[in-house]
């Protein structure tokens, strides 16, 4: 709820007024829309990797994992892109046969054979959506199942919004990005290709789901464009390249460009302005996958390390850490397929197998052939039948065409609903025993395991990439024993790891959420000034400082605060938040215009429409007050209709 002056003067008829009105609200049932957990709603969201300008600033630079000489020109960071078009100018062939595989569709913009108009109703959340495509211009709404009509005069709880992206090439799914005030935002709704039909996004299909409000930063997009970054701020990522083109496996092209426009390259002789994935060591050419394909619950960049530091031919480990919870992998992760393959037998008895060996970035077998394909790799080194252990006529009455996969490496489900991927653990895959794991999971701990070693990395570094991991996990505990003690675990070893002179503004700022999350409001203020010392633009920063001067009565320094705040991120309550210190200073019509538009950003959340109220109750607005109240009474019937049905 907002905390205003209590001695703010008002009209006695409007306090009766609002008394009326209040008794209608106070029956809406809680669980309709509940705000985020936690003392306070709406805190920082828990970090998704950081951006450059967070990394790149360093309180002690004694204390960083030093960088390992480079091996090729193009992994010094001065050297710029040029794009796979110019790259396709001398290497016409690799570039055609590219087109034809995933990567280069990872991102594009809407076309006109995208999946067309549809409306569908999700019964959990009591919204309806439709899809409406006309040649390449799509859009995307989203509306309140309400019982009966609309009062009269009101407006339906909709929101409708031009589509700007498609993520996926569409061999599994295709996402959607929106462009909402300047933002990009994901749409709740995914095109699946395994059930030909629209569903809820992955993490949508729930009653409280994100609406059009899950904003997509540079982290995000760094794995689903060819080149992106975070220069204009996290929230604001610069688009070069959608197709994760030449430049992704093989690093920048400007110095291999310059070199061969300048001289003749002499024949026979090695060419170090390119990494060439066949050079590299497995670990080496593995990192290059790594960037997207291992990706754990809990991933951290090392101090000193930007979004974009990471060239091909370096270590993943050398500037990332991923995490992931400690235990048994029961369920098949997207992004876990390197981890998966390491732990094949194929793998740690042999120097050679690794990603490429199966997978040909270059090129793409055809549906019908794919088997065939993949099958000749497995027998280029199992050449004897009595390499399996099945007698053929055995193997024949399980898989016709003696498929190896169907066995060693089976399709099953995965973390996301409808989508279905090959195992990458090559191997024995037991039915029973996995149906066994599922009916008795695991315990869950919030212990975490780093999925590379780092015992390379000095202890306080380990101590601060696990703290950040801790602090992340806690936006995604699955109980509040295991949020509790990820909080112990990140205040525990982000303390230590500052003691010891891990003061970056990664780690000041996490400092500042968990002493404002413990309601310390003076340590949280001290911590989110460190922090914005170093990173101005820091979002997790500058709410919980703008937060501690909203609390102390600070007005004009609040207003400030959470003004650059909207221009960095799109949340709604920074604007409630807004509003009130502009209400507090005495500016009620323009207070009462900004939490409007704060609400106006989710209006299926009824927390925001009780913030409101109140504001419009201290700025004497019965006219607003009106509004919100119609809106609070049209949620509660449709959640009541919700509890009829069931």
């Amino acid at each position: 709820m907002v905390r205003f002056s209590a001695d703010r003067p008002a009209v006695a008829s409007t306090r009766i007024a609002m008394c009326l009105l209040w008794a209608i609200v106070l029956s809406v049932p809680a669980g309709c829309g509940k705000p985020p957990r936690g003392g306070r709603s709406a805190g920082p969201a828990a970090p998704k990797g950081p951006t450059a300008k967070q990394t790149r600033v360093v309180a002690h630079g004694d204390l960083l994992t030093p960088r390992k000489p480079i091996r090729f020109k193009n992994q010094d960071l001065a050297v710029g892109y040029i794009g796979s078009e110019a790259c396709a100018k001398c290497h016409e062939d690799q570039h055609r046969s590219f087109l034809e595989t995933p990567h280069s569709r990872a991102l594009e913009h809407v076309r006109s054979d995208d999946p067309g108009d549809v409306a569908l109703r999700h019964e959990v959340s009591r919204r309806s959506y439709e899809v409406k495509l006309t040649g390449a211009d799509m859009r995307h709404s989203e509306q309140l199942d309400e019982p009966g009509p609309s009062p009269e005069g009101a407006a339906p709880l909709r929101q409708e919004l031009e589509v700007k992206y498609a993520i996926g090439s569409g061999n599994h799914s295709r996402s959607y990005l929106c462009n909402l005030d300047g933002f990009l935002v994901e749409s709740p709704l995914t095109w699946y290709a395994s059930t030909q039909s629209w569903r809820m996004s992955p993490g949508y299909d729930r009653p409280d789901h994100a609406s059009f409000q899950r904003v997509v930063d540079a982290g995000c997009l760094f794995c689903h464009a060819g080149r992106v970054d975070d220069e204009q701020g996290r929230y604001h990522p610069r688009i070069h390249e959608m197709s994760i083109g030449c430049e992704s496996c093989h690093g920048p092209g400007e110095a291999h460009q310059r070199y061969h426009e300048s001289t003749q390259h002499p024949l026979g002789t090695p060419d170090d302005t390119i990494v060439h994935l066949g050079r590299l060591t497995r670990r080496e050419a593995e990192s290059v996958c790594s960037g997207c394909h291992l990706r754990g619950d809990a991933g951290v960049t090392l101090q000193g390390r930007g979004l974009t530091d990471f060239r091909p031919g370096m270590l993943i480990e050398d500037h990332r850490v991923d995490y992931v919870r400690d235990v048994a992998d029961t369920e098949m992760t997207v992004v876990g397929h390197v981890e998966q393959m390491r732990r094949s037998r194929c793998y740690t008895q042999t120097e050679t197998l690794t990603c490429t060996s199966c997978h040909d970035p270059h090129f793409r077998p055809r549906k019908e052939d794919r088997e065939t394909y993949f099958r000749n790799k497995c027998v280029a080194c199992h050449t004897s039948d009595d390499d399996c252990g099945l007698e053929k006529a055995q193997r024949l009455q399980q898989s016709a065409t003696d498929n190896c996969m169907q066995c060693h490496m089976p399709t099953g489900d995965t973390d996301i609903p409808h989508f279905a991927f090959t195992h990458h653990r090559i191997g024995i895959h037991d039915p029973e025993a996995k149906q066994q794991q599922e009916q008795h999971p695991p315990e869950v701990t919030a212990a975490l395991r780093p999925i590379h070693k780092v015992d390379h990395l000095p202890q306080v570094e380990q101590d601060r990439c696990q703290g950040l991991a801790h602090l992340e996990m806690i936006g995604k505990s699955r109980s509040q024993v295991e949020q509790d003690r990820h909080t112990a675990l990140a205040l525990q070893l982000l303390t230590k790891a500052h003691r010891q002179g891990a003061g970056d503004a990664l780690v000041e700022a996490a400092l500042a959420r968990l002493a404002w999350a413990a309601e310390d409001m003076v340590e949280a203020a001290k911590r989110a000034r460190a922090a914005l010392a170093q990173d101005p633009e820091n979002t997790d920063a500058l709410f919980v400082l703008a937060d501690c001067q909203l609390l102390g009565q600070q007005w004009t320094e609040a207003e400030r605060l959470f003004r650059q705040l909207t221009t960095l991120r799109r949340l709604p309550d920074d604007w409630l938040r807004l509003g009130e210190a502009v209400l507090s200073q005495g500016n009620a019509a323009e207070a009462i215009q900004l939490m409007r538009k704060g609400v106006e950003m989710n209006p299926f959340r009824p927390d925001l429409y009780l913030q409101f109220l109140t504001a419009a109750q201290l700025a004497n607005d019965l006219d607003s007050a009106r509004w919100a109240v119609e809106r609070l009474e049209r949620l509660k019937r449709a959640s009541q209709r919700e509890a009829d049905d069931k």
